[in-house]
């Protein structure tokens, strides 16, 4: 994102520009699309029509809720790091902004980053910063390029992953399975202002030091997967890079909901997950070279990957840890979610690959599996790490029910489908009606999502309460949606 009118970002990273004119485009940048935007809230040259410069443009843009609406969810949802911004951050639209979200979460701390040459002072001193500096703004373009070294990056995605080189190679031979849209879409459907995981858990964070195995539990569509993404968002950006007498920290997440991905899928997933960007673990080049001999290439067997996958958890955490004088281990995370989705005939391979894991200790690692489990497969875990051992976190309709609230008001505000009940409207006690009954009935997380989605189809009849009460009481089957 940029208030600069130029487009000099676009040009030379291959990016497509959108604005205030673009409501569809904003929306998709808003949403993480798969193609890659750059927003421009203050416009771009290329569209005159939009460019904020005087009194009268920064008027039309404050109260376009488009985008007021999407750098509210920006600034709200994210980490930012302002570049070059000096003083910018203070203009009648974005500072005010700035001022708002430093208000509504003033309780939180500094969760945004300015980068300022050094001796300036935060031009908007109500917004928590964590200021980083450089020795003058000439200097910002070294302080970013250091800011991630070679083959550090966190996760490696495949854009990332440079052509033709050895790892994009591995990674074309592997075909691990993309669940990134997942893991956003999940997380869309929250966008909570708080922490889901103490909210849950009554815990202020989800991993302990040095080492964690973590069990979520709770009935079918009970927010587990929801909760699984929101600690996969906290963990991601809270991984460290690599740095002098300190490898990186990884992190691999998969999510068993189809039958289509098996332990084999599974098993590919998270090793290319575990491999930076740039590099190949020695394990995994090994049996690439083994399969790849003769053409066609044949694909790993499931022991094989089971076999390299724990030679790499070995050489990410080796056990007994390294002298203190030695280049010291980073974290890794692994998150197993949907283990009761696992078909019948794969659940060994699974259990007997965390059993192999469980039994190595291994030191700076952090398990984390979800799902309704059985009782048998629950007393496995228990008997290959002391029952004590585990942290286990049950969701349930009393503990989600914060966040299924949150999620409804959210919807009714800021849906333009449901503009005709939401708080600024004539009919905002629909609104308010729909909240109270869905937190009060609310069977599951899912449940008060489909209600959303079925509330929806009533169009202009949202404002017939009993029509609206009708849907909530479980009579869904008489709303048609109208002819457009």
């Amino acid at each position: 994102m940029t208030t600069n009118y130029d487009g000099l970002i676009e040009k030379y990273c291959g990016l497509e520009a959108v604005d205030s004119g673009n409501d569809a485009g904003v929306y998709r940048w808003r949403r993480g699309s798969t193609n890659k935007y750059v927003f421009h809230p203050h416009g771009t040259w290329k569209n005159p029509a939009k460019v904020v410069l005087s009194t009268r443009d920064y008027y039309s843009v404050v109260n376009d809720k488009v985008v007021q609406d999407t750098l509210r969810a920006t600034l709200t949802d994210k980490t930012i790091l302002f570049i070059g911004s000096g003083a910018g951050l203070g203009d009648p639209n974005l500072g005010k902004l700035l001022e708002w979200v430093g208000e509504e979460y003033k309780d939180l701390g500094a969760r945004h980053y300015v980068l300022l040459a050094e001796g300036l002072e935060i031009p908007v001193p109500k917004l928590p910063l964590n200021v980083v500096t450089c020795r003058d703004f000439g200097e910002q373009s070294n302080w970013l390029r250091n800011l991630m070294g070679e083959g550090a990056a966190r996760e490696g995605t495949i854009y990332e992953i440079p052509k033709r080189s050895e790892r994009a190679l591995v990674n074309a031979w592997l075909g691990p399975i993309d669940q990134t849209d997942v893991l956003r879409a999940t997380l869309d459907h929250v966008r909570l202002p708080f922490d889901l995981v103490q909210s849950v858990s009554g815990r202020p964070r989800v991993w302990d030091d040095n080492r964690s195995l973590v069990r979520i539990g709770g009935g079918h569509s009970f927010g587990k997967t929801t909760l699984c993404s929101s600690i996969v968002e906290s963990t991601r950006q809270a991984c460290r890079q690599s740095q002098f007498g300190r490898s990186r920290d990884s992190l691999a997440y998969f999510l068993c909901d189809s039958e289509d991905y098996g332990f084999s899928f599974f098993c590919r997933t998270v090793i290319d997950q575990l491999c930076p960007p740039n590099d190949v673990f020695p394990a995994l080049r090994a049996l690439y070279t083994e399969s790849t001999r003769f053409h066609p290439a044949r694909a790993p067997t499931a022991p094989e990957l089971h076999d390299v996958l724990i030679r790499i958890l070995i050489q990410l955490c080796p056990n007994p840890p390294p002298a203190a004088n030695e280049t010291q281990p980073g974290e890794t995370y692994l998150i197993i979610d949907g283990l009761d989705h696992v078909e019948i005939n794969e659940r060994d391979l699974y259990l007997n690959l965390i059993r192999d894991i469980l039994g190595r200790n291994f030191p700076h690692f952090h398990l984390l599996l979800s799902g309704n489990v059985s009782l048998r497969t629950r007393q496995s875990l228990d008997d290959w790490a002391a029952p004590t051992a585990w942290t286990d976190i049950n969701c349930t309709v009393g503990n989600i029910r914060p966040a299924m609230e949150h999620y409804v008001r959210q919807c009714i505000n800021n849906d333009p489908q449901f503009s005709l009940i939401s708080a600024s409207s004539n009919n905002s006690a629909i609104g308010d009606i729909v909240v109270q009954r869905i937190v009060d009935i609310g069977r599951s997380y899912n449940w008060a999502f489909n209600k959303m989605q079925v509330l929806k189809l009533l169009g202009d009849r949202l404002t017939d309460e009993a029509e609206v009460t009708q849907v909530l009481d479980g009579n869904t089957r008489r709303v048609k949606r109208r002819r457009v």
